[in-house]
């Protein structure tokens, strides 16, 4: 069983990402010096003790690498949620979409499914969001894009209904 201390602890729980991130890259600079100790061992230039004390560091630095790969992936799985969004935030959204796409036929009552490419009662087809609304653009930052850029024309599809719940259900993936 691996003992964490206050610090580590705090870490594993860390929702400052700027934070987190130099935390990782200090756990991976330890390994790499980890690695060349144990090098250094094998030369018989360190004790057995001193090479316990770096597999007991290891196996803290892994623990606390995974525990930051779970929270950040349940960070991110955000399908699980419902949305919070008010109706008139998804009409908006929804409204710029046919807009920046000019997906919306010449009366906007009929409006095209980006993948069916087909026109469709305007209640039949969805505006989508590629990276969820719901993250309130945690994570963007990790493709070099501002969390802002969550309700940008460019984060959304519009998709008749049915295609869009299965994307929101993990049934369907888009490939680009």
């Amino acid at each position: 069983m691996i003992v964490l201390g206050n610090y580590e602890l705090k870490m594993e729980n860390c929702t400052d990402e700027a934070l987190r991130d130099y935390y990782i890259s200090s756990c991976n600079k330890l390994r790499e010096q980890e690695k060349l100790l144990l090098e250094i061992y094998k030369e018989k230039l360190i004790d057995s003790k001193s090479v316990e004390e770096m597999k007991y560091l290891s196996s803290k630095v892994d623990y606390l690498l995974r525990q930051n790969n779970d929270h950040l992936k349940s960070q991110l799985d955000c399908w699980d949620t419902s949305s919070t969004r008010k109706k008139e935030e998804q009409n908006d959204f929804k409204d710029k979409l046919i807009l920046y796409y000019q997906c919306g036929s010449s009366n906007m009552k009929k409006i095209k499914c980006m993948i069916l490419n087909k026109y469709f009662d305007r209640n039949r087809v969805r505006a989508s969001h590629i990276w969820k609304s719901s993250t309130k653009g945690v994570g963007l930052t990790k493709f070099h894009l501002q969390e802002c850029d969550v309700d940008n024309e460019q984060n959304g599809l519009l998709l008749y209904d049915s295609i869009e719940k299965a994307f929101d259900y993990k049934k369907i993936m888009l490939l680009i």
